[in-house]
């Protein structure tokens, strides 16, 4: 059963879009609306990295009048920042409204982001690819052929991808297998999903669920309807897409054991921040110790593997990835630590020396982290103004 060691950076919930499904987004003058300039970015992502982290993953809401080259500028700041990280980001919904703000084609904005550094695509933003179920839930997101042309293009480039599904709310049977019958379809005509995510609908701060407004909306799967998706996305993708995750943000790690036995192979990453879901209503934190979800696997019999974003191995003693081009040796563990220790933004060589202990990601408590609780509770540090242009601090 593989993990990941990973930081989530959601660097603004400003929004243009209002997804009956979100909890996470605010308009972009609404006083919870937050964006983290540049440097607060890169920040998040070298400390992720001293701490372990082999993969950053970077979504966020779609910020009104945001700058044409934002996306294009993040990805080249964390890479530059960090270049031996794995940078997963931007879904396809991102993807389109970057083509859109910078008048490009979608396969012109995609090979923009993978020359700027993005390596892979989270496969988000599907929820259920049927229009009808779309327009209900989320009238103002892409269609469902949108997302399986920015898929498809996106892996004709030689991005991989994920894959996933938002279920629980208004969606059948009939839906969820049509779902999956797509995502087969796609996989037999590109081979670029990495891994397939189901995800339960989390209704209790959702707005569509607390406006009562759709007939038969329901509040999230029942745990029996949990156990038999996971089961029945086995059975159904077997030989297509071969890995199938559990999100222990959405399930938590007990009942997450229950699914390692019901189909599913990978419990995803220690995210160390997760808003989206939180936001949400989701109770079960933000942060899996690489610890924890090894004692979670093993506590069931299985075997665990810290893996990469593309499902190589790491060493668990050096980070150098098995299968997989090894990690940069030019940034030292000391300049990481120096880097996420020292608030003056200075850069300390590899000569530098670091006499502190250097903690693992197993010692760090869970507030070194904020939240998005905390973000949206300041009303003084990265307010988002209402009209985006570009973070600013590159560092």
């Amino acid at each position: 059963v593989g993990f990941v060691i990973n930081r989530n950076i959601n660097f603004t919930n400003s929004c243009v879009k209002r997804c009956g499904f979100c909890a996470f987004s605010r308009t972009g003058i609404d006083s919870e609306a937050y964006f983290l300039p540049m440097d607060e970015i890169v920040r998040r992502a070298r400390e992720g990295v001293s701490l372990g982290a082999t993969e950053i993953c970077v979504q966020a809401g779609l910020p009104p009048n945001m700058h044409p080259d934002l996306y294009t500028d993040v990805a080249s700041a964390l890479k530059e920042a960090v270049p031996e990280i794995h940078l997963h980001a931007f879904s396809p919904e991102e993807v389109i409204y970057g083509a859109k703000r910078s008048k490009r084609s979608i396969k012109d904005m995609l090979t923009a982001l993978k020359d700027a550094g993005v390596d892979t695509l989270p496969g988000t933003s599907a929820e259920i690819l049927d229009d009808s179920i779309r327009k209900q839930i989320a009238g103002q997101r892409l269609s469902s052929s949108e997302w399986v042309e920015v898929i498809e293009t996106a892996h004709s480039l030689g991005l991989k991808t994920s894959s996933t599904m938002m279920y629980g709310h208004v969606e059948t049977p009939y839906h969820v297998a049509r779902h999956l019958e797509t995502l087969r379809e796609v996989q037999e005509r590109t081979g670029g999903f990495t891994e397939f995510v189901p995800l339960s609908f989390v209704s209790r701060e959702a707005p569509m669920y607390r406006e009562g407004k759709i007939g038969g909306m329901r509040g999230g799967p029942s745990g029996a309807e949990v156990m038999v998706t996971h089961a029945v996305a086995r059975l159904f993708l077997a030989g297509s897409i071969d890995n199938l995750q559990v999100s222990w943000p959405k399930e938590g790690l007990r009942f997450a054991q229950i699914l390692l036995q019901n189909g599913a192979n990978d419990l995803g990453g220690t995210l160390m921040n997760e808003s989206i879901s939180t936001a949400a209503g989701a109770v079960h934190g933000q942060l899996a110790k690489p610890n924890e979800l090894r004692s979670t696997i093993e506590e069931i019999g299985r075997k665990p593997y810290q893996r990469t974003t593309t499902y190589g191995h790491v060493s668990s003693n050096s980070q150098n990835i098995i299968g997989s081009p090894k990690l940069s040796e030019h940034v030292s563990t000391a300049e990481h630590v120096s880097t996420a220790l020292e608030d003056d933004g200075h850069v300390s060589s590899a000569t530098d020396e670091v006499t502190e202990h250097v903690p693992s990601l197993d010692e760090v408590g869970t507030g070194r982290f904020g939240s998005f609780h905390e973000l949206i509770a300041d009303k003084s540090r990265w307010r988002a103004k209402g009209v985006i242009k570009q973070p600013k601090g590159v560092s």
